[in-house]
């Protein structure tokens, strides 16, 4: 989706990186009951930790494709 859109391609790593941050950080929070600020810092963390693994799967995946398919 963002390929399509007029972004600059430099760009799209760091905004695939704070949307997938901001949504596993809500969903882990969100899905925690455990009000103690210990657990929610360490739920921030992890949530902050598996977005960026996220998003360099997702650039990955990417990369991937493309160089299979590359025509030589």
């Amino acid at each position: 989706v963002l390929k399509r859109c007029r972004i600059n391609n430099r760009y799209i790593p760091i905004i695939l990186s704070i949307i997938s941050v901001t949504v596993t950080v809500s969903w882990i929070l969100i899905s925690d009951k455990s009000s103690a600020a210990k657990r929610i810092a360490y739920d921030i963390f992890e949530g902050c930790f598996q977005g960026i693994l996220i998003s360099g799967v997702s650039v990955y995946a990417n990369q991937l494709l493309k160089q299979i398919t590359k025509k030589k």
